[in-house]
């Protein structure tokens, strides 16, 4: 579910991101239901340049069985050791083409930083990540 809008300068939003598991698999296993929230904030400071400020919630329950292909004494095969919480924020800029100058071109980046992580036994922790992206429209 996602709600947005703009003004001249300004864009605002949020979105609902779920993943949920209705049953399980035929060897009664099914991977952790997946919770994210989102809100954003842009500033356009001209036609062509726009930053965005995002904070992103998530939540990933653990696995629901257990895989008898993933077994050991190994942190990695408990099944109680997957998901957790994490709390993100993200960093954007956008470079628009307009007025006949690249007109329909997009560039996007975007850094994200970890704010807050409480995973679900010993795991692998986020670090921060980067995105770019391209896209013209015609």
């Amino acid at each position: 579910v996602t709600y947005s809008g703009h003004s001249e300068k300004f864009g605002w939003g949020a979105q609902y991101k779920s993943r949920i598991h209705l049953s399980e698999n035929s060897q009664d296993y099914t991977l952790g239901d997946t919770h994210s929230l989102s809100g954003w904030g842009s500033y356009g400071w001209g036609d062509n340049v726009r930053s965005s400020l995002r904070l992103t919630a998530e939540k990933e329950s653990e696995i629901d069985g257990r895989d008898v292909m993933i077994a050991g004494p190994v942190q990695t095969a408990n099944p109680e050791f997957y998901g957790g919480k994490r709390l993100e924020l993200g960093l954007g800029l956008d470079l628009i083409g307009s007025h006949n100058i690249m007109d329909g071109h997009r560039l996007g980046a975007e850094v994200t930083l970890p704010l807050y992580q409480n995973l679900n036994g010993p795991q692998m922790q986020r670090d921060y990540g980067f995105t770019v992206g391209y896209s013209y429209a015609f």
